[in-house]
C-alpha cells in the first residue's frame, strides 16, 4: 500500500474525494512534505545526482552504478518483499530471461571478452538498479520526485564538470535539454491542481518551442504530447467527465495532431532559415521516401535486416559486421536520403532500445523491451486524470516509448530508464487503486 507521503489530486467534490481517499488510505493533500527526510530521502536524490563521477573500466562507470550497486544486497537482507509486486517481478524476470539471452548468443558467437563483459554487465546493472530504485521509492511520490531532482542535478553537473564530446558540440540536445526540461517539468507537476490547466499548457508548449528552435526535435514532440494528454485529462477532471473508450479515442488523435502540428511547425520553421544553416542541412540530408522519421533513424534498415538474417540467436554484445554498415548506405541512396557522414565503425548500426536488444541478444532482448512498451501504453490509455502528478508520469512514458523505438541504450541510462519504467509501475498501481475506489464509490 503507499505510504504517507503518497497523494492523489482533489476530485469531483469533497464528500467524493474524502470517501475515495479513505477507499485508498492516502492523504487527499496534494504532495506531504511536512514530515522529516529520511535517510532514504536523501539516496534517492544522492545518487542519481552522481551521475557527473565517471570512471573507465569495462567501458564508462559511473559513480550512480556503484552506489545502487553497492545498495543490491541490501535487497535480499531487509526489503526483498517490495520486489513482489507483479509488475515489479515481470520486469526482472523478463530482464534475467534477456541476461540470459545475451550469454547464450556471446557463446554462440564467440564474442571477444572486451565486448560480451560490456554486454552482460549493461544489463545486469539494469535489473538490479530497476530492483534497487524500486525499493528505495517506496511506493512513495516524494521519493519519486527526489530521484528526479538528483537526475536533473546529475545532468546538469554533467554538462558542467565531465561533458563528453557529443556535449561539448551539442551542448543542449546531449547535455541540459533532459535536466532542464525535466526539472520544469516536476516544478510545474507539483503546482497546486487549481492552479494547473492552462498554465501547465503554456508551460509544456513553451518547452516544445525551446526544443524546438535548440534542434531537439524528439524531445520537444514529447513535451507537446504530453502537454495534450495532460491538459484532456485536466479538462475532463474539473468538468466530472469520466473518459471511457471514445475519449480514449480522442486522446489517441489529439497525440497524432500533436506530432503531425510539430512537424509542420518543424519544416516551416527550418525552410525559413529560422533554426539556422546547421538544422538546414541537418533536415536536407533527412528527406526521402521515408519522410523526415526515417531519415533520422535510418538505421532501422541496417538493423532490421540484421534482425531478419538472425530472428532468435542475436549477433553477439557490441556486435559487429561491416556489411549491415554498407546495407545502411546502399537503402538509403535507393530511397533518396543523403549519405551522411560515415564514422569508420565496424558496429551494426542500430539506433533503438528494443532492435539494439534484439540485434545483440536475440528475440529475449526484444520480448523484454515490447513488453515495456506494452505496459507503458496500456498504463497511459488506462489513467484516469486523478492520478497525483499526471503530467510528470506522462511526460516519462511518453519520453520512454520514444526511446525504446528510437534511442540507443546504455550509459546513463542504466540508471534513468530503470527509475522511468519503476515510475510507469507507481503509475499503473494508482490507477488501478483510484479505478476500484472510484467503483466503490459508484455503487456506495
Amino acid at each position: 500500500m503507499p505510504d504517507k507521503h503518497t497523494v492523489i489530486s482533489e476530485g469531483v467534490d469533497a464528500s467524493t474525494e474524502e470517501r475515495r481517499s479513505r477507499a485508498l488510505h492516502i492523504s487527499p493533500a496534494h504532495v506531504e512534505w511536512k514530515s522529516r527526510l529520511s535517510v532514504g530521502d536523501g539516496l534517492v536524490v544522492i545518487i542519481p545526482a552522481l551521475q557527473f563521477v565517471q570512471f573507465n573500466a569495462i567501458g564508462i562507470v559511473f559513480a550512480s552504478d556503484l552506489l545502487l550497486l553497492f545498495a543490491f544486497p541490501l535487497i535480499f537482507l531487509r526489503r526483498l518483499h517490495r520486489l513482489r509486486q507483479r509488475q515489479v517481478q515481470t520486469v526482472l524476470i523478463l530482464g534475467l530471461a534477456w541476461f540470459l539471452g545475451q550469454v547464450f548468443t556471446d557463446m554462440i558467437r564467440q564474442s571477444q571478452p572486451e565486448d560480451f563483459l560490456r554486454g552482460w554487465s549493461k544489463i545486469a546493472l539494469t535489473i538490479t538498479h530497476f530492483a534497487v530504485i524500486w525499493v528505495l521509492l517506496r511506493n512513495s511520490i516524494r521519493r519519486f520526485v527526489l530521484y528526479g531532482i538528483g537526475v536533473c542535478i546529475g545532468g546538469m553537473l554533467t554538462c558542467l564538470v565531465s561533458p563528453n564530446r557529443f556535449v561539448l558540440e551539442y551542448p543542449w540536445k546531449f547535455g541540459f535539454a533532459l535536466p532542464v526540461t525535466f526539472a520544469v517539468i516536476i516544478i510545474a507537476s507539483c503546482i497546486p491542481l487549481k492552479r494547473q490547466g492552462s498554465l501547465f499548457l503554456f508551460v509544456l508548449v513553451a518547452l516544445s518551442g525551446v526544443n524546438l528552435f535548440l534542434s531537439f526535435r524528439s524531445l520537444g514532440v514529447t513535451c507537446l504530447v504530453c502537454a495534450g494528454f495532460s491538459y484532456l485529462h485536466m479538462f475532463a477532471r474539473k468538468r466530472s467527465i469520466r473518459l471511457g473508450k471514445s475519449h480514449m479515442l480522442i486522446i489517441a488523435a489529439a497525440i497524432l495532431l500533436s506530432i503531425a502540428g510539430f512537424q509542420e511547425a518543424y519544416e516551416y520553421t527550418v525552410q525559413n532559415g529560422m533554426l539556422g544553416a546547421d538544422a538546414q542541412a541537418k533536415y536536407d540530408t533527412q528527406q526521402g521516401v521515408g519522410g523526415l522519421l526515417l531519415g533520422g533513424r535510418s538505421e532501422i534498415l541496417s538493423s532490421a535486416q540484421a534482425i531478419l538474417d538472425s530472428p532468435i540467436i542475436g549477433h553477439g554484445s557490441w556486435a559487429r559486421d561491416p556489411q549491415y554498415a554498407a546495407i545502411l548506405r546502399q537503402r538509403r541512396a535507393e530511397l533518396g536520403y543523403k549519405q551522411q557522414h560515415d564514422d569508420g565503425s565496424d558496429l551494426i548500426p542500430s539506433h533503438s532500445h528494443i532492435f539494439g536488444a534484439w540485434v545483440e541478444a536475440g528475440i529475449l532482448g526484444a520480448l523484454f523491451w515490447l513488453w515495456i512498451l506494452k505496459f507503458v501504453v496500456v498504463t497511459l490509455f488506462r489513467a484516469t486524470g486523478e492520478e497525483p502528478l499526471l503530467p510528470m508520469f506522462a511526460f516519462i512514458a511518453f519520453l520512454l516509448c520514444w526511446d525504446i523505438l528510437f534511442s540507443p541504450y546504455g550509459a546513463e541510462r542504466r540508471f534513468l530508464t530503470p527509475y522511468f519504467i519503476a515510475g510507469i509501475v507507481l503509475f499503473s498501481s494508482f490507477t488501478t487503486k483510484i479505478r476500484t475506489a472510484m467503483a466503490g464509490v459508484s455503487t456506495s
